[in-house]
């Protein structure tokens, strides 16, 4: 590796081509950053050198002749500059300038070739169309949105003048750089993240992209890209909002790959960790890109359910996109791999999403904590494949619905008694807002068996959520009501009974029930007029009161507990079951561990203080905060002095904790602490049949 700090002139005159590889991200600069060089540029002072940071290259050919640079680091800069170099070659062109032609031979085109090899930047595929089409002056022939076309017009809006270019140019001549070039033997992906000079943060999914496709020779690379990255790429798109998913792909890929959650901000590590060989064969390369690849096109189904060409199953989807159930990506992921190989048909898949969706929903209205969601659905389908080959005549369905039928604690499937007591009295219109659009959506959607037009409370801005006694009653409410009714109305504003949906909120207000009722304006009807489902009860109602109140709660129960239902379970013989959850072991005294499963990982030890040195040396190694929290304390004594300690068990690094513990008393720590922090830690144990 040489660097060198040289003009940036210098360097952009001696290159024939900067090639940006295939690896790096689209251009993606936007305004701001331009801004921002723009006032460096400005801001140089006469006779002074102005240093804007590195760039990191490498020759595509060992050839001296062939001066093409392969761009490491420093892609957005080149652009941006030549974006700007652009705008003031056409301004001196226009007033006759002749330092025009020397602007575009030295920095813009090789003067002497011809084709696409004239145009010294070669970015990505995609933005190159967008860039030859700006130098050849066709920008009605580029979509709007494109970064490119946005920086260039940037700079034509905010350099007008000719006095203004002339000095801008002037300038552009004293800007310098560190130039860094590298040899064979460097690694240009350790070089490229210890660098921080692109002006904008690396996503985890670009570097994955870098540690994939850096190393690869050229045209492989390219190869690559087409057959798979790009696809990838494509398919991890949210399409209505417009943004990438990939980084979050890759966590969900990770998971249900080797059962194990990487931390967002670790998901490149993590990657880098499970597939270090990755690029030692090049048909095992081949191989797990075209698996990833599958994944992807199973993920573009979860993100972007309205485009599913299934209408039934784009539905279902789309009911869970609106619930943002993200966390049961991973199981979601493996059940669509195997609707895909024709395991399952429509129908199961079907009854799966709406599965996940009574889960989830359920225990969110029940208010049990989510922390163990992700370790739930990260091991939801190996458990329920163990379950059934243990039991061979369960089905796919079957064997899923046992499984969370059978979670208890924080983990557990709520049940219809326990739904109906939190539905009394939840307050759901403080709830927030995308719940609430999605529970009422799907009650008045999915209120009977007819089924005409459904609506979209998430798209349609006349529709919302009413209050039937109203948040401000007036005094010919209060006089409708004793006081004892008044406060329990009061009580229950908020609660499911007294919510429904009408057309145009505001026409409603604090009117009295009947003229609710029967408003029946233009743009606003009440609910006798409203042609929505929920209304159906109080369309025929004369007064609003508790018994009616609690005659329309008891309905929209039921309604909820077809629609989010609890399965029915088929009997099976109960047997113990060979891995049990720390948190299900009532006893332990008497057991003998066979072996445990630390956040997935099988480890063969038979012993409880094993168990629990593991556990807290997990802790240490990855939760060192967590471990020596105040709430923690309470939990675990850990300490480096010995003396503290009957007879001391060393952990990690001079720290101890105490040996001398009961069975019982290690399963009560290692449930609290799962209790306390169920998403770092999923404990399970097999213990030896008692002989």
């Amino acid at each position: 590796m040489q660097a060198q700090e040289i003009p940036l002139s210098m360097f952009l005159n001696k290159g024939k081509n900067f090639i940006i590889p295939v690896y790096q991200r689209n251009y993606d600069w936007k305004r701001k950053q331009c801004a921002q060089l723009l006032k460096d540029i400005e801001s140089v002072q006469a006779d002074q050198l102005y240093f804007i940071g590195s760039i990191v290259h490498k020759r595509k050919s060992n050839l001296i002749t062939q001066a093409e640079l392969v761009i490491i680091d420093g892609q957005q800069r080149i652009t941006t500059i030549t974006l700007f170099l652009l705008r003031i070659a056409e301004l001196f062109k226009e007033h006759g300038d002749i330092l025009y032609q020397q602007i575009w031979d030295n920095y813009i085109q090789n003067r002497y070739e011809d084709g696409e090899e004239k145009l010294k930047l070669k970015p990505i595929i995609s933005d190159f169309e967008v860039f030859k089409s700006l130098v050849n002056g066709n920008t009605e022939n580029i979509s709007n949105g494109n970064r490119i076309l946005d920086n260039y017009l940037f700079f034509r809006e905010n350099i007008t003048t000719y006095e203004h270019a002339k000095k801008l140019y002037k300038n552009f001549n004293q800007l310098t750089i560190v130039e860094i070039a590298l040899s064979n033997e460097d690694d240009p992906q350790k070089i490229f993240q210890s660098l921080n000079s692109t002006g904008l943060e690396l996503s985890q999914a670009d570097l994955i992209r870098n540690y994939l496709l850096m190393n690869l020779e050229y045209g492989y690379q390219e190869k690559i890209f087409q057959n798979y990255w790009s696809i990838i790429e494509k398919n991890c798109h949210k399409v209505n909002l417009n943004e990438s998913r990939l980084s979050y792909f890759f966590r969900d890929y990770l998971t249900l790959k080797f059962n194990s959650i990487p931390s967002y901000n670790n998901i490149f590590e993590s990657f880098k960790e499970k597939f270090a060989d990755i690029n030692n064969d090049e048909k095992n390369f081949e191989k797990e890109l075209d698996e990833m690849k599958r994944y992807s096109n199973y993920y573009y189904q979860l993100i972007n359910p309205e485009l599913v060409g299934n209408n039934r199953i784009s539905k279902h989807l789309e009911n869970l996109d609106k619930l943002e159930v993200t966390v049961a990506y991973p199981f979601l992921l493996s059940v669509l791999y195997d609707f895909d190989k024709e395991e399952i048909d429509e129908n199961t898949l079907i009854r799966i999403i709406k599965l996940v969706q009574s889960f989830v929903f359920r225990r969110f209205i029940c208010g049990v904590p989510t922390n163990a969601l992700n370790k739930i659905f990260m091991t939801l389908h190996n458990n329920s494949n163990k379950l059934r080959k243990k039991f061979p005549t369960l089905s796919y369905f079957d064997s899923i619905a046992l499984t969370l039928s059978r979670y208890t604690s924080y983990q557990r499937f709520p049940t219809d008694d326990e739904v109906k007591e939190a539905l009394k009295t939840k307050d759901i219109y403080s709830i927030r807002s995308k719940n609430k659009l999605y529970l009422f959506e799907r009650l008045e959607n999915e209120y009977d068996d007819f089924q005409e037009n459904d609506i979209d409370l998430f798209e349609n801005e006349n529709i919302s959520i009413e209050h039937i006694f109203p948040q401000n009653p007036s005094s010919e409410w209060k006089n409708q009501l004793n006081a004892q009714e008044l406060t329990e109305m009061e009580v229950r504003r908020n609660t499911l009974a007294n919510l429904t949906v009408v057309i145009n909120n505001s026409s409603l207000g604090n009117r009295s029930f009947i003229e609710k009722r029967d408003l029946n304006q233009e743009n606003s009807k009440g609910y006798k007029y409203s042609k929505l489902k929920l209304n159906d009860y109080l369309a025929n109602l004369e007064k609003w009161n508790l018994v009616a109140l609690e005659e329309r709660g008891n309905l929209l129960i039921e309604k909820f507990l077809k629609i989010w239902e609890f399965p029915e379970l088929p009997y099976i013989e109960e047997v113990p079951e060979e891995e049990v959850s720390i948190l299900d072991i009532a006893d332990a005294t008497g057991k003998l561990v066979k072996y445990y499963i630390l956040n997935g990982n099988k480890i063969e030890k038979d012993s409880f203080i094993g168990m629990y040195k593991d556990v807290i040396k997990y802790l240490y190694s990855d939760y060192f905060d967590i471990l020596f929290s105040p709430e923690m304390k309470e939990i675990v004594n850990i300490s480096r002095e010995k003396s503290d300690f009957i007879t001391p068990i060393e952990i990690e690094s001079g720290y101890y904790v105490e040996r001398q513990l009961s069975a019982d008393r290690i399963v009560n720590k290692l449930k609290k602490i799962a209790e306390m922090r169920e998403d770092i830690l999923d404990l399970r144990v097999c213990f030896k049949e008692e002989e």
